[in-house]
């Protein structure tokens, strides 16, 4: 990587603060916590552009896993480097980063954060029907009162504002996409999610990106949504096509996955946070605004055959 790219993806993901509006259920058994510090230091800073240094070429694709990231002219963190990356710049606590990709200029994209993989089965599609705008509502409404109630309970407001990209199921890609505007004390941002579905469950992708970088880029929220989740390639044998009989079959649809990664309750019996869930990203400091109860915690992990 040159001195000139480094640099400016450097400076690019400082000034795009990655608020996040989903929760991996992975990090899902923590206690409620409230932490925050200043600024980034210069030492921090260093890491930082160390960090970049040790970035990978993706033009040809790079392993994760049992899968492949590839992004022409792009770069890539992976591991404990994508991990400490995302500590140091996002404040992180708990580690649910698997990879960071940095597209080249004029993607209209900053940054995409790929989690682990969520191994919970084979994810049945046939519950996204006709009327699943009436449960998308649902969970909207959800996730605005979870917002509500845990703004009562820290005084600072959260509020989901509304959707900009409204939840979209590709069954040919196996792609769920949505993209929701919120409100943090007057500040707006925008969270875009891609859900890729996989023979054994789904991978979450965060999309990192604002206003100006995607009119620089003549792009869209959907334009953007499409370029991350082409980037990632399940391996032979891991794509959702390849699923076989006898394989694991998750206990929730593709409905319940989006409420899950959402973070709020389903009315058809999947339960992922009581009262919704918001990870709140700002200025170097974060609240995880919600503790799961044990009993709940076992709940999840029966449903989804964990544990």
């Amino acid at each position: 990587m040159s001195v000139g790219r480094m640099v400016g993806a450097f400076e690019r993901s400082r000034t795009v603060r990655r608020r996040i509006g989903v929760l991996f259920i992975g990090v899902l058994a923590m206690c409620a916590t409230l932490s925050s510090a200043g600024a980034l230091t210069v030492e921090e800073e260093q890491q930082l552009d160390a960090l970049f240094n040790q970035a990978a070429d993706v033009s040809a694709g790079g392993k994760v896993g049992g899968a492949t990231i590839a992004a022409e002219g792009g770069w890539m963190l992976r591991g404990e480097e994508a991990c400490t990356y995302s500590r140091l710049l996002n404040a992180d606590v708990v580690c649910g980063t698997e990879a960071i990709v940095f597209p080249p200029e004029g993607v209209g994209i900053d940054s995409i954060y790929f989690g682990a993989p969520e191994d919970i089965g084979h994810v049945n599609m046939d519950d996204w029907t006709e009327d699943v705008n009436t449960q998308i509502d649902e969970i909207w409404d959800s996730y605005v009162e979870g917002a509500k109630a845990q703004s009562e309970r820290i005084g600072y407001q959260v509020v989901p504002v509304r959707w900009v990209l409204y939840p979209t199921l590709n069954r040919a890609a196996r792609v769920m996409t949505y993209g929701i505007l919120l409100d943090f004390g007057g500040d707006e941002v925008i969270n875009l999610v891609n859900v890729k579905f996989t023979r054994s469950g789904y991978v979450v992708m965060e999309v990192v990106t604002n206003d100006a970088l995607l009119a620089a880029s003549s792009a869209s929220f959907d334009s953007v949504s499409v370029y991350a989740a082409d980037t990632y390639k399940p391996g032979m044998g891991l794509r959702y096509a390849d699923f076989r009989d006898g394989d694991k079959v998750a206990a929730i649809g593709a409905v319940g996955v989006l409420a899950s990664v959402i973070g709020v309750k389903h009315s058809k019996g999947w339960l992922a946070a009581a009262g919704g869930m918001i990870l709140v990203f700002a200025k170097k400091f974060w609240f995880l605004l919600l503790a799961i109860p044990a009993a709940i915690w076992g709940g999840i992990k029966k449903l989804t055959g964990g544990g």
